[in-house]
């Protein structure tokens, strides 16, 4: 559940550092970001590795949980840096 919510305080923290109502809608989140680059299906294959690949990095790896998420974490930001620029 942590990529929702990461999502929901960036866009939260964005919004109010933009005088914005922190509540309004728009198409800045993650899945707008990828649908603008790729197709759903590779959005969603994306989103998906995001989710899962903490959890593979600490069972498989044997991360730190601390560290696996962490990696989530960076991979989610990387993924708004590197996309957010081309939509």
């Amino acid at each position: 559940m942590f990529i929702p919510v990461i999502d929901m305080l960036r866009l939260f923290l964005t919004r109010i550092s933009k005088n914005k109502n922190p509540f309004t809608g728009d198409r800045n989140h993650i899945h707008h970001i990828l649908s603008s680059n790729f197709n759903e299906t590779i959005s969603f294959i994306i989103i998906q590795i995001n989710i899962i690949g903490p959890l593979i990095s600490h069972f498989y790896f044997k991360l730190s949980i601390n560290l696996s998420i962490l990696f989530g974490i960076l991979f989610y930001f990387l993924l708004i840096l590197k996309f957010k620029k081309n939509s």
